[in-house]
């Protein structure tokens, strides 16, 4: 019994060190990643269509796409690829340093 509550608090204090990690990596975050939910309910009914979730997902798409083209001839090339990769690979990196920190 004794070996039952010593887990259960070891497996209790990884579940709350994780939630802390995860929580504080997401601090200060730009993004709200519910927001677009609210943008995306156009009429205010407090529902989101099928039609309203495409209008939303089109619009977020062409954002995306936008970042992606830095020179906007409309199409991403292999080197646009690579910088948005490596862009990425930074901010995962700095991420991960970032929740190292908070963790110390």
């Amino acid at each position: 019994m004794k070996n039952t509550w010593i887990t259960l608090a070891i497996a209790t204090g990884i579940a709350i060190s994780t939630m802390t990690a995860y929580a504080n990596h997401h601090e200060g975050a730009k993004h709200d990643h519910g927001k677009w939910e609210t943008k995306a309910d156009t009429n205010q009914d407090g529902k989101i269509s099928f039609d309203e979730y495409k209008v939303a997902r089109d619009q977020h798409m062409q954002e995306r796409f936008k970042r992606k083209d830095t020179n906007n001839d409309g199409f991403i090339d292999e080197a646009e690829r690579n910088a948005a990769k490596e862009k990425w690979r930074a901010h995962h990196q700095a991420m991960k340093e970032k929740c190292a920190q908070h963790a110390k």
